[in-house]
């Protein structure tokens, strides 16, 4: 029986400065199943990072956040700083966007993933490193033995981001975070990136929530997909009926932006996302929408249901 272990439930985000607060995420809401890939698309700014820094709780200091996730049933916004530390790194893991300014460049890579391992698996460090060899091993690093004395700027960008996902999937996480795991990497090392957590996914049988901009990654990796606008889910659905159905404008613009085929010139999406600060009145994608409606303005709609699993934050839909 498919069980959901991971349940986001009207999760806000909110910057606190001396004399303001500005609400970066709104009643963000999704789930995330055993052995699951769930997608979070979004232009950046959206509020795909934070959603994912909030589930782990590693939010700067001026930035709180509000609701409910659930793992595994326990509330992981009740728990105490110690109790959220046996977790994070554990039994939710998270590779960091660019892993050049993720990985300390003081300490050897061998050192920086065994101290995961010591951490939580209350082991020595020579069985650590030992294991931080294998480790690399398993993420296809080449001479792994000598290679745990390397520094991460002796290292290319492809195969810092190996470290980055053998420190994340060292103690056998139930959940692993990818946000953006293939940025700034060219195409081939993008694929063979793409390919290996695909089957680690499966040798591991973990879920996984997959943050990225890039649609056509999500409709190879996914099995549902979050579209994220102005921080706020504006459609939730299974990834081959967003694809073929797509209800909300912005994914209708998002797919039409996808180069189709050749000499077919490319629809982008007019303007930028906006600021939180200035967000618009009723739905935050008015100012952007060719379908906008005058009611658009009037109240920002719910995210409802429109067809089985598929769910939808827009009046025209409703």
């Amino acid at each position: 029986m498919i069980k959901t272990f991971l349940d986001v439930q009207k999760l806000s985000i909110t910057l606190k400065t001396h004399n303001s607060q500005t609400h970066l995420g709104s009643n963000i809401s999704f789930d995330i199943q055993e052995r699951e890939v769930f997608g979070l698309v979004g232009e950046s700014g959206c509020g795909k990072t934070l959603t994912a820094l909030s589930i782990m709780r590693i939010l700067p200091q001026n930035i709180s956040s509000e609701g409910k996730v659930l793992f595994h049933g326990n509330d992981l916004f009740s728990l105490s700083e110690e109790e959220i530390r046996k977790i994070r790194g554990k039994d939710i893991s998270m590779i960091f966007q660019e892993p050049m300014t993720s990985l300390n460049p003081v300490l050897t890579i061998g050192t920086q993933i065994a101290e995961t391992l010591m951490t939580h698996l209350n082991i020595s460090k020579k069985e650590a490193l030992k294991r931080a060899v294998e480790l690399l091993d398993a993420v296809r690093i080449p001479s792994s033995g000598p290679r745990i004395k390397d520094y991460p700027h002796q290292l290319s960008g492809g195969m810092r981001q190996r470290v980055m996902i053998a420190m994340a999937i060292a103690c056998s996480p139930s959940l692993l975070i990818a946000d953006e795991p293939t940025t700034a990497l060219d195409v081939t090392i993008q694929a063979e990136i793409l390919n290996l957590l695909q089957e680690l996914r499966h040798q591991s049988n973990m879920a996984m929530l997959f943050i990225t901009h890039d649609l056509s990654i999500i409709s190879q990796q996914s099995d549902r997909v979050g579209i994220m606008y102005a921080g706020r889910i504006v459609e939730l659905a299974p990834t081959e009926d967003l694809f073929y159905n797509p209800a909300h404008p912005y994914t209708q613009g998002l797919l039409a932006s996808l180069p189709s085929q050749r000499g077919v010139a490319l629809k982008p999406i007019l303007g930028l996302v906006p600021h939180p600060a200035n967000l618009p009145r009723g739905c935050k994608f008015t100012d952007r929408c060719k379908a906008m409606l005058k009611e658009c303005h009037d109240k920002e709609p719910e995210l409802l249901e429109i067809s089985e699993k598929h769910f939808v934050r827009c009046i025209k839909c409703h």
